[in-house]
């Protein structure tokens, strides 16, 4: 396959979605993840001039 081969582009589109998905469950696997409520206040900003930024992960935000 060439490197303008469709096909190719499509394997290397795959391997970089298989590859950040499995590093998406490691993180939720270590419980790095953002509660609900404040991930639909971060939404909320979408599309607004108070827009805010990605809100961290940290301990208070960790599932049990």
């Amino acid at each position: 396959m060439s490197a303008t081969d469709p096909n190719c582009e499509q394997e290397k589109y795959n391997e970089q979605l298989n590859q950040e998905t499995i590093a998406s469950w490691e993180e939720v696997e270590q419980k790095k993840i953002v509660s609900h409520q404040v991930m639909l206040k971060w939404l909320d900003t979408w599309g607004t001039v108070k827009e805010s930024d990605t809100p961290p992960v940290d301990d208070t935000h960790k599932i049990t």
